[in-house]
């Protein structure tokens, strides 16, 4: 990428038109003089050094000294632009199901090992944004507050089973809830999502009008 640190000074090469223009109309009037005043072949006898075409060599060589003289004081520049911005990154909050039907082992090694792999490769892709994990079954709790430690999450999700909750069920609906709650009233603007990973179906119609929140 090129660019020039006072670019204003590149105006100055709208000047050259006009020098050839004024340089024009004085070749032109002093010839014209010379030919009122003595015949041309006269001329060309008694001043053989009078060359039209050496003078508009020179006007030409004078007026390329002057753009690289102006290109100069603009002071081109040659290179990369490396401009800062800010992320504002996204709040993510994951219900996953950690019920009993997650050990099924349709997927393999199971639904819930599966379910932890994806989450930490998720993890590996986050930058600037902040993360909390909810585990549910029969009922839902924090497992993790929101947080960008992604080595802490990634611990957390590590040591997730399914014998952290004893009562059996899907409760997607309070697991949307507290996930809702746990975005706090801070940066109404940040950019929010839950990712919900379960396998079940939930009974409770609340859970959808949560999930439109």
């Amino acid at each position: 990428m090129i660019r020039t640190e006072f670019p204003e000074a590149l105006y100055l090469l709208i000047l050259i038109p006009f020098f050839f223009i004024i340089h024009y109309i004085y070749i032109k009037k002093k010839k014209a003089r010379l030919n009122n005043l003595v015949d041309k072949e006269l001329i060309k006898t008694i001043a053989p050094e009078i060359s039209y075409g050496k003078l508009w060599t020179k006007f030409t060589l004078l007026n390329l000294a002057y753009a690289f003289i102006v290109i100069a004081i603009s002071n081109p520049q040659i290179g990369t632009a490396i401009e800062k911005s800010e992320r504002n990154g996204t709040d993510l909050m994951v219900c996953l199901d950690i019920s009993n039907s997650m050990l099924a082992e349709d997927i393999k090694p199971n639904r819930i090992s599966r379910a932890k792999q994806s989450l930490n490769n998720l993890i590996n892709q986050l930058n600037n944004d902040r993360i909390g994990i909810i585990i549910f079954a029969g009922s839902a709790y924090v497992q993790l507050p929101i947080t960008n430690d992604y080595s802490a999450a990634k611990t957390f999700i590590d040591v997730i089973d399914p014998s952290m909750i004893s009562n059996q069920g899907t409760a997607i609906g309070e697991a949307l809830e507290i996930a809702n709650e746990s975005f706090g009233e801070k940066n109404k603007n940040k950019s929010k999502s839950i990712i919900l990973i379960s396998d079940g179906e939930d009974n409770e119609e609340e859970a959808v009008s949560i999930a439109k929140k």
